[in-house]
């Protein structure tokens, strides 16, 4: 099927560093032997978070039904900070947003299961609703070869249109049944921050690429239209969500954090897609998601993909776009979620 690209991401807030505290990232084999190298660079962002700022974090290893992950419940919450603003209590699902507003919203759970074409689904909801786009589909487990490992990432923004909104994460069996659960000794997290007002952002959903295609695996790259916008602040940014809806303008020069969420569907087996930010049209190195395997194998067909990337130093007038170009399988993918691009200045 030609498939040979994959990409990780992971959001976390680390909890209490001390000075000369050093970071490091590591990697170990999770499946068969092999050599896998880098497409273009990783990449590694870390941002102090000051304590005026309002967050929550917390911690599962298990739902409200149990420690298997691949069936139909929700995640239970543990505290690591809880700052005024968010209502919880330890072993609960329920993570009450007090304030309306915006929230950034990131969520990483491991798991590990000896089932072949086995994938778990993470959805964020509110009182009840799914959030649109704000799934975590990414955890497909082949168990061939010793691949019995994966891991299920989301990270995107949650607008609030009431107080004391309720955030939940549910989990569901997206392919074969069996058991995936976290491995002893991990935890999932998820880590939550009131943005407040809507200065400095940028939020979009997408369904259909530019020309109006609805296939998501396209056979060259093509920029994906964000038709639908929910957030602009249109001091710092310009977009229109026709003509031109394709790009997003920055008006002011700086640093800006990009969050992208995809969520695809088809019917192809081994198909994936790659998805790359660019700047005026020059792809930006490590800025890709190819998480969009699909199996098509007991039931498992549906993936998504996400990234978060720090793109440093943009200059008034840069165009930031996103594209999708077929990676393996030439067969049709289509977006069964929304794809989402969201971008926050920072100072």
């Amino acid at each position: 099927s030609g498939h040979a690209d994959s990409s990780m991401s992971a959001t976390y807030l680390l909890e209490g560093l001390a000075a000369n505290d050093y970071v490091d990232v590591t990697v170990i084999r999770a499946g068969a032997a092999g050599t896998i190298t880098a497409v273009g660079k990783f990449s590694t962002y870390i941002e102090n978070v000051a304590a005026a700022r309002v967050v929550y974090t917390g911690i599962t290893t298990a739902t409200a039904a149990g420690a298997n992950l691949n069936a139909a419940s929700t995640l239970l919450w543990n505290d690591v900070t809880k700052d005024l603003g968010f209502t919880h209590t330890n072993g609960t699902n329920t993570i009450t947003l007090d304030a309306v507003g915006s929230y950034a919203v990131h969520f990483n759970v491991p798991g590990t299961g000896s089932i072949a074409n086995g994938n778990v689904k993470l959805v964020a909801n509110i009182n009840g609703t799914p959030v649109v786009g704000a799934e975590a589909k990414q955890g497909f487990v082949s168990n061939v070869s010793g691949h019995t490992g994966t891991s299920m990432h989301w990270s995107g923004i949650i607008t609030t249109v009431s107080a004391n909104a309720n955030l939940t994460i549910t989990t569901a069996q997206e392919g074969a049944a069996g058991a995936i659960a976290v491995p002893a000794g991990y935890q999932g997290s998820i880590f939550v921050e009131r943005l407040g007002s809507t200065a400095d952002l940028f939020y979009a959903r997408a369904t259909t690429l530019l020309g109006g295609g609805t296939d998501f695996n396209p056979a060259t790259a093509t920029a994906v239209d964000f038709t639908t916008e929910n957030l602009e602040d249109g001091a710092i940014f310009t977009h229109a969500i026709s003509g031109t809806a394709e790009q997003v303008q920055v008006t002011t020069a700086g640093d800006y954090l990009l969050m992208f969420n995809a969520q695809n569907t088809g019917a192809g087996v081994r198909v994936n897609s790659n998805f790359r930010v660019t700047v005026n049209g020059t792809a930006v190195s490590g800025a890709v998601a190819s998480s969009f395997f699909l199996r098509n194998a007991g039931a498992q067909n549906e993936t998504s993909g996400t990234m978060v990337y720090l793109l440093r130093r943009l200059a008034a007038n840069d165009i930031v776009r996103v594209t999708v170009q077929r990676e393996s399988t030439i067969t049709t993918a289509t977006t069964n979620q929304n794809t989402s691009l969201m971008l926050i200045r920072k100072p």
